[in-house]
């Protein structure tokens, strides 16, 4: 499907044109396989030996020598625009990229693709090497929310009342769209106006967002409450011309169905919780439970089938343990970096200890606190703590504030184990 914009004289472009051949392509995978595909291969590989299943697989190592070879491959025409369309140009060929060599190498389906591979590449690069790309996206995506949000206040607090949950949401559900369809979908430098572009696809993007949730609850708020229609922008003033844009809005809507920052979060709660509670772990305390060996309510014959509940009103994670929430809601990648240093982990270890030891006591008696406690505090640091978080809005590395983080994890933990409530 071809996609047209009218350009400055009237005349009609081709946005959805490439600057590159498929000549072109095959040279760029050949830089990309050397410097980052091959990395990737070996991270798998080492993951299937030890059964790190859904971990984030990042290189970095070569990744400005890939950067410096692809440019230069794709000279003189990277040339044509300012050193911002550049990162761009170069972020917008990375996305196209990975996926060709997730189609013709490691074969990941798609959703295993974007969490594992897709997304923690991507973030990670605009975090630390395409600095103006992450500049650039992240003032588009801001701004475009910000007129979307002038033009229907009401139906974004309604939304948010509806779902329980912040602005932060829709913002970064959005950015996980423009990643995975906008950007690989558009050659930046055949836009006659990427600003113009981006801005008004983006805008389409939380109007179908929030379109398709509320339709899904209350057919008749839609009707009652007026909001700006962007499923007809096509107006000579606005000069954004898309001929066949009717197959490619039906396709946006497609996609803003679906919502990708409750499901991390509910998916990181339940990797956190699985790595205290081991299968080994469950087989005892099912043992215990069996034999009748528990008196205090706390702990009585629902916990087993609690312990992987995720009907968690996450809004209220956010009002209690806010930097926990943060980090559940950012892209955890396991790298040579870290977010936490030393002295920081030196620092929450015994806090972590001391909680677990308070919910298990009178499950594990004093020699079992002695014997398993450590184990299951080494599970959980190794599981959260152990590389660096990139936030999803920004694409930046999250910093940490550790002694109101580490008291927040205590409650986080609490709730999380079943162990108390998030309303206390």
């Amino acid at each position: 499907m071809n996609l047209y914009v009218e350009g400055d004289f009237g005349d009609i472009i081709d946005i959805s044109a490439k600057t590159y051949s498929d000549r072109d392509l095959c040279l760029y995978d050949t830089i990309f396989e050397m410097h980052i595909g091959s990395k990737l291969v070996q991270l798998i590989e080492i993951n299937n030996k030890y059964h790190s299943i859904g971990s984030k697989k990042v290189t970095n190592d070569e990744i400005p020598e890939y950067f410096e070879k692809l440019f230069i491959a794709c000279s003189p025409t990277i040339l044509k625009g300012r050193l911002e369309l550049q990162q761009v140009y170069l972020l917008h060929l990375t996305a196209i990229l990975l996926t060709r060599f997730n189609d013709k190498v490691l074969l990941l389906q798609s959703q295993e693709f974007n969490e594992t591979i897709y997304f923690p590449n991507l973030l990670n690069i605009c975090a630390k090497h395409l600095i103006n790309a992450r500049r650039f996206v992240h003032r588009i995506i801001k701004n475009a929310f910000s007129d979307f949000k002038v033009k229907n206040n009401d139906i974004i607090i309604y939304y948010s009342e509806l779902y329980n949950i912040d602005e932060q949401y829709l913002l970064n559900d959005v950015n996980y769209f423009f990643l995975s369809n906008v950007l690989p979908k558009f050659d930046p430098i055949k836009l006659v106006d990427i600003n113009s572009i981006y801005f008004n696809t983006i805008q389409r993007m939380f109007y179908f967002y929030i379109k398709s949730k509320i339709s899904q609850t209350d057919h008749d708020k839609l009707d009652s409450v007026q909001m700006y229609n962007y499923e007809h922008l096509n107006t000579s003033s606005e000069r954004y011309c898309l001929y066949e844009e009717a197959l490619y809005l039906a396709q946006l809507y497609r996609v803003c169905e679906t919502t990708n920052v409750s499901n991390q979060i509910k998916e990181q709660i339940q990797l956190f919780k699985k790595s205290i509670i081991t299968n080994e772990f469950q087989k005892l305390l099912i043992f215990n439970i069996q034999q009748d060996r528990f008196n205090n309510r706390l702990i009585n014959s629902n916990l087993i089938h609690d312990f992987f509940n995720d009907t968690y009103d996450l809004s209220k994670f956010k009002i209690q343990t806010p930097i926990v929430y943060r980090l559940l809601r950012s892209i955890h990648i396991k790298n040579a970096n870290n977010t936490f240093s030393d002295s920081d982990i030196s620092y929450i270890k015994p806090h972590i200890q001391i909680t677990l030891s308070n919910i298990y006591s009178e499950f594990l008696g004093d020699e079992g606190i002695k014997t398993i406690i450590p184990k299951l505090t080494e599970n959980l640091i190794n599981t959260l703590l152990i590389g660096e978080y990139i936030d999803m809005m920004t694409m930046t590395v999250v910093t940490i504030p550790i002694v109101k983080f580490t008291d927040q994890l205590k409650l986080f933990l609490s709730i999380i184990l079943n162990m108390g409530s998030i309303n206390e």
